[in-house]
């Protein structure tokens, strides 16, 4: 028994520093590549921001490969195969990623270089990435099931979860990257023309369903709070260290009230998931008005009554759709 603890310590250890490490480079140095293309343009395929996020993928590949003879090496076969599976997730993902660079490379060769992120290679890419992390995610949630081990070991799964998602929701929101980018890019470009509503739907469907996701899978315990903190902060450093003063994207900082709205309802409401919803949602539209007011962003803040509507109704829709997905997946690693 010692010796599997031991074993399970030591995978655990594995995947964690390869996949957060590794995912952390993908999605800061992706922001870095954003911001590349914009000010000097794609002069090759071996930029900086590229390696950046070439070795974060290499990373993943390699922490999940080791994991996989790892978890193979197990002596427990019903132990074994369920993290075997597990693992196998994150390699199928990082692999398919992979692969997408280069048709990415080839759609550059065939078409030319894409005027915005919304090209199929860039979302077929980021989707391929954000599976990566979620699948490190059912990796955790399965590493608490099966471990006999003390609290620190689930304090520091949990923990370690929460901060992949806030990993998720910035890899997710590289989407919107370009209205983030606005104030750099020319008036000309295509993503100027889109409606800026699209922006504050697509975030609060993003928020919604990833706080309703992580609050099944991961946590109760403040866990939007706990995710949006760490999402400000490798957004927050990412603009800091890596961007050029002047030209880096906005963040939405006013994500922290919805997040603490969330929180306390769901330690008083728990069972009440509409008004955790609505009341979510609406704190999501109210916050987002008087920030970008504050800011001076009216374009993100001069909506009518109706579109703001419309706005908390795509936030309720998700997040119920994030509830149900993470109830579904308890159930799976429960009868797994």
């Amino acid at each position: 028994m010692v010796f599997l603890k031991r074993k399970m310590i030591l995978l655990h250890e594995i995947v964690d520093t390869f996949v957060l490490l590794g995912t952390l480079l993908g999605v800061t140095g992706t922001y870095w590549d954003i911001q590349h293309h914009i000010l000097i343009g794609r002069d090759s395929f071996w930029i900086e921001p590229h390696l950046m996020v070439y070795a974060g993928v290499v990373l993943v590949f390699i922490g999940s490969l080791i994991g996989l003879f790892e978890a193979y090496s197990f002596k427990n076969k019903e132990i074994s195969n369920r993290y075997f599976y597990a693992i196998l997730a994150i390699l199928i993902s990082v692999i398919f990623q992979m692969g997408l660079a280069f048709f990415d490379n080839y759609w550059h060769q065939l078409f030319g270089l894409d005027v915005t992120v919304w090209s199929p290679p860039h979302l077929l890419l980021i989707t391929a990435g954000c599976m990566i992390s979620l699948s490190y995610i059912y990796f955790e949630r399965l590493s608490m099931k099966l471990s006999s081990m003390k609290s620190n070991f689930k304090k520091t799964s949990i923990l370690e979860s929460e901060f992949m998602l806030a990993i998720v929701f910035i890899g997710f929101n590289i989407i919107l990257a370009e209205f983030e980018f606005f104030q750099i890019i020319p008036m000309e470009h295509v993503s100027q023309l889109r409606n800026p509503l699209i922006y504050l739907i697509f975030l609060n469907i993003l928020f919604s369903f990833l706080i309703a996701f992580g609050s099944r899978i991961i946590s109760r315990k403040w866990i939007a709070t706990k995710v949006v903190i760490f999402y400000l902060i490798i957004r927050f450093l990412t603009n800091t260290f890596l961007l050029e003063n002047g030209a880096s994207p906005i963040i939405p900082l006013f994500l922290i009230f919805p997040a603490i709205v969330f929180d306390l309802l769901s330690n008083i409401f728990s069972k009440n998931k509409f008004l955790i919803a609505a009341a979510t949602s609406l704190t999501f539209v109210i916050s987002s008005y008087v920030y970008f007011s504050f800011i001076n962003i009216e374009r993100y803040a001069g909506f009518s009554s109706l579109y703001y509507f419309l706005v908390i109704c795509f936030g309720i829709i998700s997040y119920y759709f994030g509830d149900v997905i993470g109830k579904k997946l308890m159930e799976h690693l429960n009868l797994y």
